[in-house]
């Protein structure tokens, strides 16, 4: 059984420049909504990836909603993929190729931009989705990162391996910050993106993508390789999203899973830049008590720790009772909606218990030498005026 791990300011992916197609290009349809899958090449997660299709296939054909059109962008390899139309033929499932990319560069604002346009050419909706599959790393940038011999979760052997956004090399990986000024430059704003990637629910990853989408789904932790289980969630996910059902659904399909570990948030992203401006001043307040770390949830398998719950951080950083109950109070009506399994899983370190679990991890006091940028981060930049 494998795992998924996911995002944060590294985002790694599989995207696109030309086709080969010479057709004319068809009228668009207006429609209400447009799910968009996008399954870059990821190395070893590609049967997990068809699987995680067919899954949402069942929850499409059980709904069988008028108005919603679900659109596949899938890798073949690190070079070749297909944009494609899942449909309704006669009761039975077909695929609508839409465009074939036989050599595409999937790392560059420009090639990102170019797939979902060429999405938007075909369907006018009223309002745009995005599932990403992929591995993750949060926040870490590609370029400054791979330079460390940092051992990724996805290097240890295990029973039970887990999910980077894109491949396993720098080469199929997209910086975070390269994806979000992608969105920007296909003129979108997602209604929500669901990271079914490892480590996505992140605040330095939240804080660059709050103006790609209105909502992030993601996990603060590795995620099992099979990833989200489409066809009990995807029925909440068409039309007007079911939050709340989505991660319970989730959390019920976790918690009866032979590996039963599994953690989900929602994050708004309209209320980032409130908590952003609490955590300046708690920032200008207070200076963390390095022998303290110890002391913090810990919600990766990394030595030293990357991804600490953002709650229980604070706990220990702010010592001034109002300004953290304000931090809180913030805090919530960022992380709408959370679940949690007892305990998550690493590759590198098995099993972890959660005490603690405020739905979205922070790297501020990590002293591990990947995270030696993160000082660049535009989170850090607002929060240490």
């Amino acid at each position: 059984m494998k795992f998924r791990l996911l995002f944060i300011l590294t985002i790694i992916s599989a995207l696109f420049t030309t086709s080969c197609s010479n057709e004319e290009p068809k009228t668009p349809e207006v429609v209400d909504n447009v799910l968009f899958m996008y399954f870059p090449w990821s190395t070893s997660l590609t049967h997990n990836f068809r699987q995680n299709i067919e899954d949402m296939e069942i929850a499409y054909m059980n709904a069988n909603l008028q108005g919603q059109k679900i659109v596949v962008f899938f890798a073949e390899s690190e070079r070749k993929a297909e944009l494609f139309e899942i449909k309704l033929d006669k009761g039975h499932i077909i695929h609508e190729t839409i465009k074939f990319y036989p050599d595409i560069n999937t790392t560059t604002e420009e090639g990102i931009a170019t797939v979902l346009n060429d999405m938007k050419t075909n369907y006018v909706a009223k309002e745009y989705s995005m599932v990403i599959g992929a591995h993750g790393m949060g926040w870490l940038p590609v370029s400054k990162t791979r330079s460390l011999s940092l051992k990724y979760y996805w290097d240890y052997d295990s029973e039970y391996p887990t999910r980077f956004f894109g491949g396993l090399d720098a080469d199929s990986q997209t910086d975070i910050s390269t994806f979000a000024n992608a969105i920007r430059r296909a003129n979108l704003k997602m209604e929500y993106i669901y990271y079914d990637v490892c480590y996505m629910a992140n605040i330095e990853t939240a804080y660059e993508l709050k103006d790609a989408a209105n909502y992030i789904i993601a996990s603060t932790s590795e995620i099992m390789s099979y990833g989200a289980p489409y066809a009990e969630i995807g029925q909440y996910m068409f039309g007007t999203p079911d939050y709340n059902a989505i991660c319970d659904s989730f959390l019920k399909f976790y918690s009866d899973f032979s590996m039963p570990y599994g953690t989900l948030a929602v994050i708004d992203c309209s209320q980032i830049d409130r908590l952003a401006t609490t955590m300046n001043e708690i920032n200008t307040k207070f200076k963390f008590n390095p022998d303290q770390v110890g002391t913090i949830q810990r919600l990766d398998g990394y030595t030293p720790t990357i991804f600490f719950d953002m709650g229980s951080y604070v706990s220990k950083l702010c010592t001034d009772k109002a300004l953290l109950d304000k931090f809180n109070e913030d805090l919530d009506k960022v992380i709408i909606k959370k679940v949690n399994t007892p305990q998550i899983y690493s590759m590198s370190m098995g099993r972890i218990t959660i005490d603690t679990f405020s739905g979205i991890t922070i790297s501020d006091p990590s002293i591990n030498a990947s995270t030696q940028t993160i000082t660049e981060t535009k989170w850090y930049k607002a929060t240490h005026k």
